[in-house]
Protein backbone atom coordinates (compact mmCIF):
# COMPACT_ATOMS: atom_id res chain seq x y z
CA UNK A 1 0.00 0.00 0.00
CA UNK A 2 2.80 2.33 0.78
CA UNK A 3 4.36 1.75 -2.48
CA UNK A 4 0.95 2.92 -4.25
CA UNK A 5 0.79 5.63 -2.23
CA UNK A 6 4.30 6.98 -3.18
CA UNK A 7 3.47 8.70 -6.48
CA UNK A 8 0.11 10.23 -4.93
CA UNK A 9 -0.02 13.89 -4.60
CA UNK A 10 0.74 15.67 -1.60
CA UNK A 11 -3.38 17.39 -2.20
CA UNK A 12 -4.47 13.78 -1.56
CA UNK A 13 -2.59 12.66 0.83
CA UNK A 14 -3.23 15.67 2.76
CA UNK A 15 -7.09 15.02 1.76
CA UNK A 16 -6.99 12.42 3.33
CA UNK A 17 -5.02 13.05 6.76
CA UNK A 18 -8.05 15.78 7.33
CA UNK A 19 -10.31 13.33 6.50
CA UNK A 20 -8.62 10.97 9.20
CA UNK A 21 -8.36 13.64 11.86
CA UNK A 22 -12.39 14.00 11.33
CA UNK A 23 -13.29 10.67 11.60
CA UNK A 24 -11.45 10.67 15.08
CA UNK A 25 -13.78 13.67 16.17
CA UNK A 26 -16.93 11.45 15.56
CA UNK A 27 -18.34 10.07 19.16
CA UNK A 28 -20.67 6.91 19.47
CA UNK A 29 -23.88 9.13 19.92
CA UNK A 30 -22.88 10.91 16.67
CA UNK A 31 -21.94 7.40 14.98
CA UNK A 32 -25.37 7.34 12.85
CA UNK A 33 -24.11 3.27 11.73
CA UNK A 34 -23.74 2.62 15.50
CA UNK A 35 -27.02 4.14 16.14
CA UNK A 36 -29.09 2.45 13.51
CA UNK A 37 -27.76 -0.80 14.84
CA UNK A 38 -28.73 -0.08 18.32
CA UNK A 39 -32.14 1.19 17.53
CA UNK A 40 -32.66 -1.77 15.72
CA UNK A 41 -31.20 -4.07 18.43
CA UNK A 42 -33.57 -3.06 20.88
CA UNK A 43 -37.01 -4.23 19.70
CA UNK A 44 -35.50 -7.49 18.23
CA UNK A 45 -33.73 -8.29 21.81
CA UNK A 46 -37.45 -7.26 23.06
CA UNK A 47 -39.25 -10.12 21.09
CA UNK A 48 -36.07 -12.19 22.39
CA UNK A 49 -34.04 -12.44 19.28
CA UNK A 50 -29.95 -13.56 20.11
CA UNK A 51 -28.27 -11.41 17.40
CA UNK A 52 -25.21 -12.57 15.91
CA UNK A 53 -23.45 -9.43 14.59
CA UNK A 54 -20.87 -9.70 11.81
CA UNK A 55 -17.86 -7.08 11.09
CA UNK A 56 -15.62 -7.24 8.34
CA UNK A 57 -12.74 -5.44 10.88
CA UNK A 58 -11.41 -6.90 13.69
CA UNK A 59 -11.52 -2.91 15.00
CA UNK A 60 -15.06 -2.51 14.05
CA UNK A 61 -16.23 -5.92 15.97
CA UNK A 62 -13.90 -4.44 19.22
CA UNK A 63 -15.58 -1.16 18.96
CA UNK A 64 -19.42 -2.84 18.68
CA UNK A 65 -18.40 -4.60 21.51
CA UNK A 66 -17.40 -2.20 23.81
CA UNK A 67 -20.17 0.28 22.80
CA UNK A 68 -22.74 -2.36 23.01
CA UNK A 69 -21.51 -3.63 26.48
CA UNK A 70 -22.26 -0.46 27.63
CA UNK A 71 -25.53 -0.21 26.02
CA UNK A 72 -26.90 -3.43 26.95
CA UNK A 73 -25.44 -3.72 30.35
CA UNK A 74 -27.55 -6.49 31.60
CA UNK A 75 -26.84 -8.78 28.69
CA UNK A 76 -24.03 -11.09 28.10
CA UNK A 77 -21.56 -9.70 25.27
CA UNK A 78 -18.71 -11.18 23.56
CA UNK A 79 -16.29 -10.55 20.74
CA UNK A 80 -14.82 -13.40 18.29
CA UNK A 81 -12.32 -11.82 15.81
CA UNK A 82 -9.70 -13.94 14.21
CA UNK A 83 -6.97 -12.77 16.71
CA UNK A 84 -8.49 -15.81 19.08
CA UNK A 85 -7.36 -19.34 18.60
CA UNK A 86 -10.03 -22.21 17.57
CA UNK A 87 -9.96 -23.12 20.83
CA UNK A 88 -11.12 -19.57 22.13
CA UNK A 89 -13.28 -19.42 20.03
CA UNK A 90 -15.32 -22.06 21.44
CA UNK A 91 -15.10 -21.34 24.68
CA UNK A 92 -16.30 -18.31 23.98
CA UNK A 93 -19.42 -19.28 22.35
CA UNK A 94 -19.99 -21.93 25.03
CA UNK A 95 -20.16 -19.31 27.92
CA UNK A 96 -22.59 -17.65 25.35
CA UNK A 97 -24.30 -20.67 25.26
CA UNK A 98 -24.11 -21.09 29.26
CA UNK A 99 -25.67 -17.49 29.60
CA UNK A 100 -28.12 -18.38 27.44
CA UNK A 101 -29.48 -21.60 29.55
CA UNK A 102 -29.57 -19.68 32.57
CA UNK A 103 -31.92 -17.38 30.82
CA UNK A 104 -29.85 -14.35 30.22
CA UNK A 105 -29.91 -12.00 26.86
CA UNK A 106 -26.60 -12.62 25.02
CA UNK A 107 -25.11 -10.57 22.03
CA UNK A 108 -22.15 -12.10 19.57
CA UNK A 109 -19.98 -9.66 17.90
CA UNK A 110 -17.28 -11.21 15.79
CA UNK A 111 -15.95 -11.16 11.70
CA UNK A 112 -16.04 -13.14 9.42
CA UNK A 113 -14.37 -15.88 11.37
CA UNK A 114 -16.92 -17.77 12.62
CA UNK A 115 -18.87 -17.37 9.29
CA UNK A 116 -17.69 -20.94 8.69
CA UNK A 117 -17.52 -24.15 10.84
CA UNK A 118 -18.78 -22.91 14.19
CA UNK A 119 -22.35 -23.82 14.31
CA UNK A 120 -24.06 -21.11 16.14
CA UNK A 121 -28.41 -22.32 15.86
CA UNK A 122 -28.55 -23.77 19.56
CA UNK A 123 -28.76 -20.34 21.04
CA UNK A 124 -28.31 -17.96 18.09
CA UNK A 125 -31.84 -17.11 16.29
CA UNK A 126 -30.96 -13.61 14.44
CA UNK A 127 -28.03 -12.22 12.24
CA UNK A 128 -26.84 -8.72 11.68
CA UNK A 129 -24.48 -7.90 8.60
CA UNK A 130 -23.79 -4.57 9.84
CA UNK A 131 -20.72 -4.63 7.45
CA UNK A 132 -21.41 -5.52 3.54
CA UNK A 133 -19.14 -7.66 1.68
CA UNK A 134 -18.37 -7.92 -1.96
CA UNK A 135 -18.91 -11.32 -1.87
CA UNK A 136 -22.61 -12.69 -1.49
CA UNK A 137 -21.94 -15.92 -0.88
CA UNK A 138 -20.32 -14.66 2.32
CA UNK A 139 -23.93 -13.19 3.66
CA UNK A 140 -25.60 -16.45 2.76
CA UNK A 141 -22.81 -18.27 5.44
CA UNK A 142 -23.03 -16.16 7.49
CA UNK A 143 -26.87 -16.82 8.06
CA UNK A 144 -26.34 -20.13 7.26
CA UNK A 145 -24.47 -20.16 10.85
CA UNK A 146 -27.62 -19.67 12.99
CA UNK A 147 -30.62 -20.72 10.20
CA UNK A 148 -29.63 -24.33 9.91
CA UNK A 149 -31.06 -27.72 11.25
CA UNK A 150 -31.07 -27.60 14.84
CA UNK A 151 -32.61 -24.16 14.82
CA UNK A 152 -34.59 -23.96 18.10
CA UNK A 153 -36.91 -20.84 17.41
CA UNK A 154 -39.50 -20.61 14.81
CA UNK A 155 -38.05 -17.72 13.17
CA UNK A 156 -34.86 -16.41 12.29
CA UNK A 157 -34.09 -12.47 11.76
CA UNK A 158 -31.76 -11.15 9.75
CA UNK A 159 -30.95 -7.45 9.23
CA UNK A 160 -28.53 -5.55 6.58
CA UNK A 161 -27.28 -2.13 7.42
CA UNK A 162 -26.06 0.01 4.86
CA UNK A 163 -25.83 3.52 4.43
CA UNK A 164 -27.79 5.00 1.83
CA UNK A 165 -25.05 8.26 1.07
CA UNK A 166 -22.31 5.57 0.83
CA UNK A 167 -21.80 4.94 -2.62
CA UNK A 168 -19.15 1.55 -1.77
CA UNK A 169 -22.25 0.30 0.05
CA UNK A 170 -24.94 1.34 -2.45
CA UNK A 171 -22.89 -0.28 -5.03
CA UNK A 172 -22.68 -3.57 -3.06
CA UNK A 173 -26.28 -3.41 -2.16
CA UNK A 174 -27.81 -2.02 -5.73
CA UNK A 175 -25.50 -4.04 -7.97
CA UNK A 176 -23.79 -6.85 -6.74
CA UNK A 177 -26.34 -8.51 -3.31
CA UNK A 178 -29.31 -7.69 -5.58
CA UNK A 179 -28.12 -9.25 -8.08
CA UNK A 180 -27.23 -11.98 -6.59
CA UNK A 181 -30.45 -12.72 -4.69
CA UNK A 182 -32.45 -12.46 -8.61
CA UNK A 183 -30.49 -15.04 -9.64
CA UNK A 184 -30.86 -17.10 -6.82
CA UNK A 185 -34.65 -16.84 -6.87
CA UNK A 186 -33.84 -17.82 -10.96
CA UNK A 187 -31.87 -21.01 -10.59
CA UNK A 188 -32.89 -21.86 -6.36
CA UNK A 189 -29.05 -21.88 -5.30
CA UNK A 190 -26.53 -19.39 -4.88
CA UNK A 191 -23.61 -19.10 -7.49
CA UNK A 192 -19.86 -18.19 -7.52
CA UNK A 193 -19.45 -14.55 -7.32
CA UNK A 194 -17.53 -12.52 -9.54
CA UNK A 195 -13.82 -11.80 -8.38
CA UNK A 196 -14.57 -7.86 -8.29
CA UNK A 197 -13.35 -6.80 -5.01
CA UNK A 198 -9.91 -7.09 -6.32
CA UNK A 199 -10.46 -5.06 -9.59
CA UNK A 200 -12.64 -2.43 -7.19
CA UNK A 201 -9.23 -1.84 -4.66
CA UNK A 202 -7.12 -1.73 -7.68
CA UNK A 203 -9.16 0.97 -9.13
CA UNK A 204 -9.44 3.12 -5.85
CA UNK A 205 -5.63 2.87 -5.80
CA UNK A 206 -4.92 4.17 -9.54
CA UNK A 207 -7.39 6.97 -8.25
CA UNK A 208 -5.01 7.73 -5.60
CA UNK A 209 -1.56 7.20 -7.30
CA UNK A 210 -3.08 9.90 -10.14
CA UNK A 211 -3.77 12.33 -7.63
CA UNK A 212 -8.11 12.05 -7.59
CA UNK A 213 -9.51 15.71 -7.35
CA UNK A 214 -10.19 15.81 -3.78
CA UNK A 215 -13.04 18.61 -4.44
CA UNK A 216 -14.74 15.87 -6.75
CA UNK A 217 -17.00 13.05 -5.43
CA UNK A 218 -15.35 9.77 -6.04
CA UNK A 219 -17.70 7.84 -7.85
CA UNK A 220 -17.52 4.23 -6.69
CA UNK A 221 -19.11 2.44 -9.61
CA UNK A 222 -16.72 4.29 -11.97
CA UNK A 223 -14.08 1.74 -10.04
CA UNK A 224 -15.59 -0.78 -11.09
CA UNK A 225 -18.19 -0.38 -14.25
CA UNK A 226 -21.80 -2.12 -13.43
CA UNK A 227 -21.43 -3.63 -17.52
CA UNK A 228 -18.27 -5.12 -16.14
CA UNK A 229 -20.15 -6.85 -13.09
CA UNK A 230 -23.15 -7.50 -15.21
CA UNK A 231 -21.43 -9.40 -18.11
CA UNK A 232 -19.12 -11.38 -14.98
CA UNK A 233 -22.36 -11.74 -13.30
CA UNK A 234 -24.20 -13.73 -16.62
CA UNK A 235 -20.92 -15.68 -16.99
CA UNK A 236 -21.32 -17.49 -13.62
CA UNK A 237 -25.27 -17.78 -14.16
CA UNK A 238 -25.03 -19.74 -17.02
CA UNK A 239 -21.83 -21.61 -16.11
CA UNK A 240 -24.40 -22.66 -12.85
CA UNK A 241 -26.92 -23.70 -15.21
CA UNK A 242 -24.67 -25.79 -17.55
CA UNK A 243 -23.38 -27.65 -14.14
CA UNK A 244 -26.74 -28.26 -12.89
CA UNK A 245 -27.82 -29.88 -15.93
CA UNK A 246 -24.71 -32.17 -16.06
CA UNK A 247 -25.33 -33.30 -12.47
CA UNK A 248 -28.70 -33.17 -11.79
CA UNK A 249 -30.47 -36.05 -9.80
CA UNK A 250 -33.30 -36.35 -11.86
CA UNK A 251 -33.21 -40.29 -11.09
CA UNK A 252 -33.52 -39.92 -7.41
CA UNK A 253 -37.16 -41.06 -5.88
CA UNK A 254 -38.11 -39.59 -2.64
CA UNK A 255 -39.99 -42.67 -1.89
CA UNK A 256 -36.78 -44.60 -1.75
CA UNK A 257 -34.51 -41.76 -0.27
CA UNK A 258 -37.30 -42.25 2.75
CA UNK A 259 -37.12 -45.38 3.37
CA UNK A 260 -33.45 -45.58 2.92
CA UNK A 261 -33.37 -42.48 5.92
CA UNK A 262 -35.54 -44.70 7.79
CA UNK A 263 -33.46 -47.73 7.72
CA UNK A 264 -30.52 -46.25 8.59
CA UNK A 265 -32.16 -44.46 11.50
CA UNK A 266 -33.41 -47.89 13.04
CA UNK A 267 -29.92 -48.70 12.96
CA UNK A 268 -28.25 -45.45 14.38
CA UNK A 269 -30.55 -44.93 17.26
CA UNK A 270 -32.88 -42.34 17.68
CA UNK A 271 -33.01 -39.51 20.29
CA UNK A 272 -35.06 -41.26 22.58
CA UNK A 273 -32.50 -44.22 22.49
CA UNK A 274 -29.56 -41.62 23.64
CA UNK A 275 -31.54 -40.10 26.33
CA UNK A 276 -32.42 -43.88 27.84
CA UNK A 277 -28.90 -44.41 27.40
CA UNK A 278 -27.92 -41.42 29.10
CA UNK A 279 -29.85 -41.59 31.86
CA UNK A 280 -29.21 -45.15 32.91
CA UNK A 281 -25.68 -44.54 32.32
CA UNK A 282 -25.69 -42.05 35.27
CA UNK A 283 -27.53 -43.99 37.71
CA UNK A 284 -25.57 -46.38 37.03
CA UNK A 285 -22.41 -43.96 37.86
CA UNK A 286 -24.32 -42.69 40.96
CA UNK A 287 -25.31 -39.87 39.59
CA UNK A 288 -29.42 -39.48 38.98
CA UNK A 289 -29.78 -36.61 36.43
CA UNK A 290 -31.71 -36.60 33.28
CA UNK A 291 -32.34 -34.58 30.35
CA UNK A 292 -31.90 -30.62 30.56
CA UNK A 293 -30.24 -31.25 34.21
CA UNK A 294 -26.32 -30.37 34.69
CA UNK A 295 -23.54 -32.82 34.66
CA UNK A 296 -20.39 -31.76 36.03
CA UNK A 297 -17.57 -34.34 34.90
CA UNK A 298 -15.66 -34.02 38.44
CA UNK A 299 -18.26 -36.59 39.97
CA UNK A 300 -17.65 -39.33 37.64
CA UNK A 301 -15.01 -42.05 37.94
CA UNK A 302 -11.50 -41.17 37.43
CA UNK A 303 -11.65 -43.38 34.35
CA UNK A 304 -14.74 -41.45 32.66
CA UNK A 305 -13.00 -37.94 34.04
CA UNK A 306 -9.76 -38.47 31.95
CA UNK A 307 -11.77 -39.84 28.80
CA UNK A 308 -13.83 -36.63 28.51
CA UNK A 309 -11.18 -34.04 29.23
CA UNK A 310 -9.17 -35.49 26.40
CA UNK A 311 -12.03 -34.98 24.73
CA UNK A 312 -12.46 -31.52 25.66
CA UNK A 313 -14.89 -31.90 28.05
CA UNK A 314 -14.32 -30.67 31.67
CA UNK A 315 -16.76 -27.93 32.82
CA UNK A 316 -20.41 -29.07 34.38
CA UNK A 317 -22.72 -28.59 31.41
CA UNK A 318 -26.29 -29.05 30.97
CA UNK A 319 -27.58 -31.37 27.89
CA UNK A 320 -30.32 -32.52 25.85
CA UNK A 321 -31.35 -35.18 23.87
CA UNK A 322 -34.00 -32.80 21.84
CA UNK A 323 -33.67 -30.37 19.07
CA UNK A 324 -35.04 -27.99 20.56
CA UNK A 325 -34.52 -28.20 23.97
CA UNK A 326 -31.78 -26.09 25.91
CA UNK A 327 -28.47 -27.51 26.72
CA UNK A 328 -25.77 -29.11 24.51
CA UNK A 329 -27.51 -31.44 22.38
CA UNK A 330 -26.00 -34.47 22.49
CA UNK A 331 -26.39 -37.31 19.37
CA UNK A 332 -25.63 -40.81 19.03
CA UNK A 333 -21.98 -39.60 17.80
CA UNK A 334 -21.15 -37.14 20.50
CA UNK A 335 -18.15 -37.96 22.38
CA UNK A 336 -19.92 -38.28 25.66
CA UNK A 337 -21.54 -41.23 24.08
CA UNK A 338 -18.92 -42.87 22.47
CA UNK A 339 -17.32 -42.64 26.27
CA UNK A 340 -19.80 -44.04 28.27
CA UNK A 341 -20.53 -46.61 25.51
CA UNK A 342 -16.85 -47.61 25.37
CA UNK A 343 -16.37 -48.05 29.17
CA UNK A 344 -18.92 -49.74 30.00
CA UNK A 345 -18.54 -52.19 26.57
CA UNK A 346 -14.92 -52.93 27.68
CA UNK A 347 -15.68 -52.92 31.74
CA UNK A 348 -18.58 -55.95 30.92
CA UNK A 349 -16.49 -57.69 28.38
CA UNK A 350 -13.07 -57.76 30.27
CA UNK A 351 -14.11 -58.23 33.87
CA UNK A 352 -16.32 -60.29 36.24
CA UNK A 353 -17.07 -57.82 38.58
CA UNK A 354 -18.11 -54.83 36.83
CA UNK A 355 -16.34 -51.23 37.92
CA UNK A 356 -19.55 -49.51 37.38
CA UNK A 357 -22.12 -51.16 38.71
CA UNK A 358 -24.39 -54.27 37.61
CA UNK A 359 -23.63 -54.51 34.46
CA UNK A 360 -24.24 -58.38 34.03
CA UNK A 361 -24.08 -60.10 30.45
CA UNK A 362 -27.06 -62.72 31.28
CA UNK A 363 -30.41 -62.04 33.14
CA UNK A 364 -33.59 -62.80 34.11
CA UNK A 365 -37.14 -61.19 35.40
CA UNK A 366 -40.59 -60.73 35.20
CA UNK A 367 -41.61 -58.33 32.47
CA UNK A 368 -44.72 -57.09 31.66
CA UNK A 369 -43.50 -56.77 27.80
CA UNK A 370 -43.49 -60.32 26.78
CA UNK A 371 -46.50 -63.23 26.74
CA UNK A 372 -44.39 -66.04 26.77
CA UNK A 373 -41.57 -67.12 28.60
CA UNK A 374 -39.08 -65.07 25.58
CA UNK A 375 -35.10 -64.61 25.20
CA UNK A 376 -33.46 -61.77 24.30
CA UNK A 377 -29.69 -62.17 22.84
CA UNK A 378 -27.28 -59.48 22.25
CA UNK A 379 -25.09 -60.83 19.19
CA UNK A 380 -22.03 -59.53 17.46
CA UNK A 381 -22.36 -59.89 13.52
CA UNK A 382 -19.30 -59.82 11.38
CA UNK A 383 -19.11 -59.30 7.95
CA UNK A 384 -16.40 -59.43 4.69
CA UNK A 385 -17.26 -56.75 2.22
CA UNK A 386 -14.75 -56.90 -0.97
CA UNK A 387 -14.88 -54.99 -3.78
CA UNK A 388 -13.00 -55.74 -7.24
CA UNK A 389 -9.72 -54.40 -6.97
CA UNK A 390 -9.92 -53.65 -3.37
CA UNK A 391 -8.71 -55.21 -0.44
CA UNK A 392 -11.39 -56.73 1.52
CA UNK A 393 -12.76 -54.84 4.55
CA UNK A 394 -14.01 -56.54 7.83
CA UNK A 395 -17.28 -55.00 9.03
CA UNK A 396 -19.43 -55.64 12.16
CA UNK A 397 -22.66 -54.57 14.00
CA UNK A 398 -24.17 -55.50 17.10
CA UNK A 399 -27.85 -56.59 16.88
CA UNK A 400 -30.72 -57.55 19.33
CA UNK A 401 -33.35 -60.44 18.40
CA UNK A 402 -35.30 -62.34 20.54
CA UNK A 403 -36.90 -66.42 20.66
CA UNK A 404 -40.25 -67.14 22.19
CA UNK A 405 -40.23 -70.60 23.95
CA UNK A 406 -44.21 -71.90 22.93
CA UNK A 407 -44.71 -75.41 24.54
CA UNK A 408 -40.78 -75.96 25.40
CA UNK A 409 -39.51 -75.24 21.87
CA UNK A 410 -38.02 -71.57 21.11
CA UNK A 411 -39.80 -70.14 18.26
CA UNK A 412 -41.23 -67.12 17.08
CA UNK A 413 -37.79 -65.02 15.90
CA UNK A 414 -37.93 -61.21 16.23
CA UNK A 415 -35.18 -58.54 15.35
CA UNK A 416 -34.79 -55.24 16.69
CA UNK A 417 -35.73 -56.31 20.39
CA UNK A 418 -34.02 -53.70 21.99
CA UNK A 419 -37.66 -52.32 23.32
CA UNK A 420 -38.14 -55.41 24.87
CA UNK A 421 -35.56 -54.86 27.98
CA UNK A 422 -36.46 -50.96 27.79
CA UNK A 423 -39.53 -51.97 30.50
CA UNK A 424 -38.94 -52.04 34.24
CA UNK A 425 -39.15 -55.28 35.83
CA UNK A 426 -42.92 -55.79 37.05
CA UNK A 427 -42.34 -58.73 39.27
CA UNK A 428 -40.46 -60.81 42.12
CA UNK A 429 -38.19 -64.04 41.42
CA UNK A 430 -36.38 -65.86 44.28
CA UNK A 431 -32.91 -66.05 43.43
CA UNK A 432 -33.07 -69.95 43.00
CA UNK A 433 -35.68 -69.36 40.45
CA UNK A 434 -33.91 -66.54 38.61
CA UNK A 435 -30.76 -69.04 38.53
CA UNK A 436 -32.67 -71.83 37.99
CA UNK A 437 -34.47 -70.62 34.43
CA UNK A 438 -31.63 -68.63 33.43
CA UNK A 439 -29.52 -71.81 33.33
CA UNK A 440 -31.60 -73.72 31.59
CA UNK A 441 -31.86 -70.69 28.60
CA UNK A 442 -28.13 -70.88 28.66
CA UNK A 443 -27.62 -74.39 28.13
CA UNK A 444 -29.80 -74.14 25.00
CA UNK A 445 -28.27 -71.72 23.29
CA UNK A 446 -26.33 -74.42 21.19
CA UNK A 447 -29.17 -75.21 20.02
CA UNK A 448 -30.10 -71.66 18.80
CA UNK A 449 -26.81 -71.67 16.43
CA UNK A 450 -28.62 -72.17 12.82
CA UNK A 451 -30.90 -69.89 13.15
CA UNK A 452 -28.57 -66.96 14.19
CA UNK A 453 -26.56 -68.44 11.36
CA UNK A 454 -29.64 -67.77 8.84
CA UNK A 455 -29.81 -64.14 10.93
CA UNK A 456 -26.66 -63.41 10.39
CA UNK A 457 -26.91 -64.25 6.39
CA UNK A 458 -30.30 -62.64 5.93
CA UNK A 459 -28.53 -59.20 7.47
CA UNK A 460 -25.81 -59.93 5.40
CA UNK A 461 -27.66 -59.91 1.96
CA UNK A 462 -29.67 -56.98 3.14
CA UNK A 463 -26.27 -55.13 3.46
CA UNK A 464 -25.45 -56.54 -0.19
CA UNK A 465 -28.60 -55.28 -1.41
CA UNK A 466 -28.21 -51.74 -0.13
CA UNK A 467 -24.84 -51.70 -1.62
CA UNK A 468 -25.96 -52.28 -4.59
CA UNK A 469 -28.56 -50.17 -4.92
CA UNK A 470 -26.58 -46.95 -4.10
CA UNK A 471 -23.95 -48.00 -6.58
CA UNK A 472 -26.33 -48.21 -8.91
CA UNK A 473 -27.88 -44.86 -7.96
CA UNK A 474 -24.43 -43.29 -8.69
CA UNK A 475 -23.53 -45.31 -11.45
CA UNK A 476 -20.87 -47.39 -10.06
CA UNK A 477 -20.40 -50.75 -12.04
CA UNK A 478 -17.56 -52.52 -9.49
CA UNK A 479 -19.14 -55.58 -8.32
CA UNK A 480 -19.66 -55.94 -4.20
CA UNK A 481 -20.08 -59.15 -2.11
CA UNK A 482 -20.96 -59.12 1.67
CA UNK A 483 -20.24 -62.49 3.18
CA UNK A 484 -21.29 -63.00 7.04
CA UNK A 485 -18.43 -64.64 9.07
CA UNK A 486 -18.52 -67.56 11.52
CA UNK A 487 -19.38 -67.39 14.37
CA UNK A 488 -22.16 -65.23 15.72
CA UNK A 489 -20.88 -63.85 19.07
CA UNK A 490 -23.84 -63.98 21.84
CA UNK A 491 -22.96 -60.86 24.14
CA UNK A 492 -25.91 -61.33 26.17
CA UNK A 493 -28.66 -63.17 27.03
CA UNK A 494 -31.90 -61.90 29.12
CA UNK A 495 -34.86 -64.82 29.68
CA UNK A 496 -38.40 -62.17 29.89
CA UNK A 497 -40.97 -64.01 32.33
CA UNK A 498 -44.60 -63.37 31.86
CA UNK A 499 -46.76 -61.58 34.74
Amino acid sequence: MDDDLEGSSCGTVSFMRNLLEKVKLITAEKDAKLQTLIHSLKPLMAEQYRPVIFCRFISTAKYLGEQLGSIFASANVSVVTGELSAEERYDKIEELEQAFFEGKQVILVATDCLSEGINLQRVFNSVIHYDLSWNPMRHEQREGRVDRFGQISEKVRTLLIYGENNPADTLMLKVIIRKAQRIQQELGVHIPTPDLEQDFFKGLLDYIRKGGDEQQELNFADLVPVNQIELAWEKSKEDEKKSRTIFAQKSIKIEEAVKEWKQASDFLGSSSDVKRFLYRSFVLLGINIDDHQKVDPALLPEGFKMRLKESGIEKPFQYTTEIKGKGIYITRSHPLVAILAGMFKDDTLENVQNSYGNLGRAGCWVSGSVTRETLVLLIRLRYELSREKKKPVITEESLTVAVEKEKGVWKNWKEHALDLLSENPSGELTEKARLDRLTAALQSLPSLREQLHAIAAKRAQSLLDDHTRLRQNIRLKEKTNVRHLEPVDILGAYLLLPV
